[in-house]
């Protein structure tokens, strides 16, 4: 494969009704998206547009039985196929930031063609945190001629750490104006000189922001003037903060916030 291209920070924007479900919508996409992703039992679905003239395709199983296979989503951005076939090798436990977590030991052909075999390549899927290659593996490129090369580096979960690659890695750390090219298109939170700094989507000019605790209770509410790019808040050391941020239209954006270990 190709050289890595660097940090990219994947990130979910909240929900949204597509072709009558309701999907989580996901932004970060190496440039590309938003994504769009449901979970259904023991499996998730992806879809790489919301013109429901494009098909929803199967992006993880975990009741797969070894020895199963199955056909997964694959390179949805682009014309040529868009499934590959997946087949289950094995399963086990691990043990991960003090969780078991079952590990699905995938081979799935890597750049499915209709004029060759497949070709079988080794990926593994952690329940509950998904690929550690990329988690939303179907919405990017990995066939050689992409030149990229990918691995998860951390992941959160509800603010809450969930998959680290190696010790000291921060998610909140990997996110920064600069790498978003400007304002983000969705809430985001980070630790600042000065507290806990939210940054404001594009968009989102002339909204209520609040925010609460883990049991509801209201800790800050100020308005959002046009143009604001940020707001600092204290941190407090209370734990989960549940941050949104309402538009007079009705739409609105939520985040969650959660001490990192280190």
């Amino acid at each position: 494969m190709g050289q890595p291209i660097g940090t990219n920070a994947c990130y979910s924007t909240g929900e949204q009704v597509v072709c009558g479900e309701s999907y989580n919508v996901v932004e970060g996409l190496f440039g590309a998206g938003p994504g769009y992703y449901r979970n259904e039992g023991q499996r998730t679905f992806v879809r790489s547009s919301s013109d429901c003239a494009l098909p929803e395709r199967l992006m993880y199983d975990y009741g797969l039985g070894v020895g199963d296979s199955t056909y997964v989503g694959w390179h949805m951005t682009s014309d040529g196929m868009d499934t590959a076939l997946a087949i289950l090798e094995s399963v086990d436990t691990i043990a991960h930031l003090g969780a078991l977590r079952r590990r699905f030991n995938m081979l799935v052909d890597r750049c499915p063609s209709p004029w060759e075999e497949p070709l079988l390549t080794p990926m593994a899927w952690v329940e509950g945190i998904g690929s550690t290659i990329h988690p939303f593996y179907p919405l990017i490129c990995l066939c050689d001629f992409c030149e990229t090369s990918t691995g998860l580096l951390c992941a959160d979960s509800l603010g809450i750490a969930v998959y680290r690659s190696i010790a000291g890695v921060s998610c909140a750390q990997t996110i920064s104006v600069d790498e978003l090219d400007g304002r983000p298109s969705a809430l985001l939170v980070r630790r600042s000189a000065g507290g806990l700094e939210i940054l404001i989507p594009d968009g989102a000019s002339d909204g209520m922001l609040s925010v609460a605790d883990a049991a509801g209770r209201l800790l800050v509410e100020q308005r959002i003037g046009a143009g604001q790019r940020s707001a600092v808040i204290e941190d407090g050391n209370v734990g989960l903060l549940l941050v949104h941020l309402h538009r007079s239209d009705g739409k609105r954006w939520v985040a969650k916030w959660a001490p990192v270990p280190q």
